[in-house]
């Protein structure tokens, strides 16, 4: 019987920090996507296309995050859609206001979402539960 209890708990546990790391991965975006437009309020002047490019970045999951500059324009469709009228300097310019703002990085033609800037507004990661704990 113990030992079906005890697997029972180990069930339980799993599921749990299972649930936890959903959670915090959700609260991450959650704060990022609140950074991101909080940091565009504080511009006079409209720029819907530059916070669309940073928060497409942001869901890049592949290769750490990195995208090539050249590949940034079908990146999504509303990305393609932006920059189809637009020439590569309109590119240029969008990415160095962003590096400027500290949004992205930039490193040898690649580029990245700068979602480590968030990580001193968030809570410290909590330890995982250990069943053991709960027993």
């Amino acid at each position: 019987m113990d030992d079906f209890i005890n697997y029972a708990v180990r069930g339980l546990v799993d599921q749990l920090n299972e649930q936890m790391q959903v959670i915090r991965e959700l609260h991450f975006d959650t704060v990022w996507r609140d950074f991101v437009y909080s940091r565009f309020r504080q511009h006079s002047t409209p720029r819907a296309r530059q916070r669309r490019l940073v928060l497409d970045l942001s869901n890049v999951k592949e290769n750490n995050g990195w995208v090539d500059v050249a590949s940034i324009s079908l990146l999504t469709p509303r990305l393609a859609e932006a920059y189809a009228r637009k020439t590569r300097k309109t590119l240029t310019r969008d990415l160095n206001f962003l590096e400027e703002e500290q949004l992205i990085q930039r490193i040898n033609g690649r580029v990245r979402a700068n979602k480590d800037i968030i990580l001193a507004f968030l809570p410290r990661k909590a330890n995982m539960i250990e069943p053991m704990e709960l027993l």
